[in-house]
């Protein structure tokens, strides 16, 4: 599994806008070999956004990078909301995805937003 670990820090002001997009992301679903993603905002770090996600293998995430992420970023608006960004990808090998991208947002100490959750 392909585990996709993103930090925003957002701009001031902004946060409600990168949450509302953040919330538009679900189109993640429909996407061949993605399996999962959650997210929150970090505690003690402010305007500081965590997100998870879950995909099967390398290819299918490419696949995702060549051919669809662009269109749904722009339909989410978090265009200006964003100050910097910082994406790692990890091959691991875990039994249940759900939990451990959970367990690793939680070990950074990350307040969990249930609306921007998606499972596949």
């Amino acid at each position: 599994m392909l585990v996709k670990k993103i930090v925003c820090t957002v701009k001031d002001g902004r946060e409600e806008v990168f949450s509302a997009g953040q919330e538009q992301w679900k189109a993640l679903a429909n996407c061949t070999g993605f399996i999962a993603q959650i997210g929150g905002w970090m505690q003690g770090r402010e305007n500081v956004a965590m997100i998870a996600a879950a995909w099967e293998d390398l290819a299918s995430y490419e696949e995702f990078m060549t051919n669809t992420h662009d269109g749904i970023y722009e339909r989410t608006e978090q265009q200006g909301s964003i100050e910097n960004i910082d994406v790692q990808l990890e091959e691991v090998v875990v039994r249940e995805e759900d939990r451990a991208l959970k367990d690793w947002l939680t070990s950074q100490n990350v307040s969990l937003e249930e609306k921007w959750s998606i499972v596949k």
